[in-house]
């Protein structure tokens, strides 16, 4: 398997980049479920994968909602 060489995440299901990095950090104004796309590509063409997720209610002083997603290729 070979490594991504673009990666296109959207953790909020707007169909908009929200990071491209390898292993984004995403904080959500508010918890709920969320619909999460990465979409990877490399020289031999795109894959894309989707979750959907529950981000609970947090007491950390930032106001928000975390979630931190990684993946290999």
């Amino acid at each position: 398997s070979q490594k991504a060489t673009s990666r296109i995440w959207d953790f909020n299901g707007d169909r908009q980049l929200d990071s491209s990095s390898i292993n984004p950090i995403y904080i959500y104004a508010n918890a709920g479920t969320y619909t999460v796309n990465l979409t990877a590509s490399n020289e031999n063409g795109t894959s894309s994968k989707t979750a959907v997720i529950n981000v609970l209610t947090t007491s950390s002083s930032s106001g928000g909602s975390s979630h931190s997603s990684s993946s290999g290729g």
